[in-house]
């Protein structure tokens, strides 16, 4: 798809590419390490991090982009076992 595209609007799909593809799943495994760096090491900066991220929560722009992440996770999941079609292209008539 960004190789089709005008060479104006690449720059745009790529970092719309890494904010649906990559972003989330460096979002769980940063939250994943930095719980692993608390429990196991008994880390205050990943402790802080985490209680900071869950303070954070309480801001619904905050709250809105985390579950956007999920379910841009949870969709990149899914896709590797399925290709679900989300809507079907119409015929031009």
């Amino acid at each position: 798809m960004v190789k089709r595209a005008p060479r104006e609007f690449k720059k745009i799909l790529l970092i719309e590419s890494f904010l649906h593809l990559v972003n989330p799943s460096l979002l769980l495994a940063v939250a994943i390490l930095l719980m692993i760096s608390a429990l196991v090491a008994y880390s205050p900066t990943a402790l802080a991090i985490l209680i900071l991220g869950l303070a954070l929560l309480s801001i619904k722009q905050y709250r809105t982009w985390i579950v956007q992440q999920f379910f841009l996770a949870v969709g990149v999941l899914r896709n590797l076992w399925t290709r679900e079609i989300v809507w079907r292209k119409e015929s031009k008539e």
